[in-house]
């Protein structure tokens, strides 16, 4: 699996029409689920404990960032958010969108990095105001067990 170092690009294969820049080649653990290693996970460009030698799936269906449970709430909980516990959401007031770190993914020695502004959602209110909240959420939160990531296209 070829990935490109521009936010939301994952290809199959190498197409000169379609990628642009450097690629970055991660062999595959599980072909079926497009699953490889992750060697880490940088926050504020300083390595966390979120991800050593993990697992992760690259799913262009999927706009959200996926994660074992644990992992995600302490990335959160490190990026200054709070969770709405009945939606399971990671929520940031906007005026610490400024001051947020950004969140890098090292893949075979790559590193992918997202700025706040590609890794938080900003959502209008009826009153045209933004209510951003985070887009990294936990869909393993009842297997806590399985260390593995789902990457996305956005």
């Amino acid at each position: 699996m070829s990935l490109v170092k521009k936010a939301g690009s994952c290809a199959r294969r190498q197409d000169p029409t379609i990628l642009r820049g450097t690629s970055t080649y991660v062999p595959l653990q599980q072909r079926d689920l497009r699953e490889f290693k992750m060697d880490s996970i940088l926050v504020g460009g300083k390595k966390s404990n979120y991800c050593e030698n993990c697992n992760a799936i690259a799913d262009t269906g999927t706009s959200l960032l996926a994660g074992p449970a644990d992992m995600v709430t302490e990335l959160n909980k490190q990026l200054g958010a709070f969770e709405i516990p009945i939606v399971h959401e990671w929520v940031f007031t906007c005026d610490e969108l400024s001051k947020l770190p950004n969140v890098a993914f090292v893949l075979n020695g790559d590193t992918f990095e997202l700025t706040p502004n590609e890794y938080v959602l900003k959502v209008r209110r009826k009153k045209r105001q933004s209510f951003p909240f985070s887009s990294s959420f936990s869909i393993f939160r009842y297997k806590r067990e399985l260390n593995r990531y789902v990457l996305v296209d956005s």
